[in-house]
C-alpha cells in the first residue's frame, strides 16, 4: 500500500470518527448512555485503525516508498481533527453539567438523611404507657 492509499484510507476513517462523534454528542445530551457506550466502543476500534495506519504511513515515508503524501489529504486530517477536538470540549461540557446535578443531588440526599437520624430514638427502650393487645 502506497502512501496515497494509506492517507486516503486516514481521512475515511476520520470522517467516520467525526460522524461517530457527532452521534455520541446526540446520545449523551439525550441521556442513552447505554448507546453512548457502545459506540464509544466501536470508535476506540477506529482509533486502533487510524494508529495503525498511520504507523504504516510513516513506515513508508521512512523508506522512501510511494509519493510524498498530498496536503490537500494532511489538510482534511487536520480539519477533521479539530472538529472532532470541538465535539469532544462539548461532550465534556455536558458531563460537567451531568456530574454538577448529580452532586446536588447528592447533598440534599444527605441533608435529608441527617435531617431523618435527628428523629430516631437514642435509648431504644419501648414507650412505657403503651397498652398491649393480645
Amino acid at each position: 500500500m502506497n502512501s496515497i492509499d494509506c492517507m486516503n484510507l486516514i481521512v475515511d476513517a476520520y470522517s467516520r470518527l467525526y460522524s461517530m462523534a457527532q452521534e455520541q454528542l446526540k446520545l449523551l445530551s439525550q441521556e442513552r448512555l447505554a448507546e453512548f457506550f457502545a459506540l464509544s466502543s466501536r470508535v476506540q476500534a477506529v482509533q486502533r485503525q487510524v494508529s495503525n495506519l498511520n504507523k504504516k504511513l510513516l513506515g513508508s515515508e521512512r523508506t522512501g516508498v510511494g509519493k510524498p503524501v498530498e496536503q490537500k489529504a494532511r489538510d482534511e486530517i487536520s480539519r477533521l481533527q479539530g472538529l472532532i477536538e470541538g465535539i469532544y470540549a462539548d461532550m465534556e461540557d455536558i458531563i460537567q453539567e451531568k456530574k454538577e446535578v448529580v452532586r446536588q443531588e447528592l447533598v440534599k440526599l444527605n441533608k435529608g438523611q441527617k435531617a431523618l437520624r435527628g428523629y430516631h430514638r437514642a435509648d431504644k427502650t419501648p414507650p412505657r404507657f403503651v397498652q398491649k393487645i393480645t
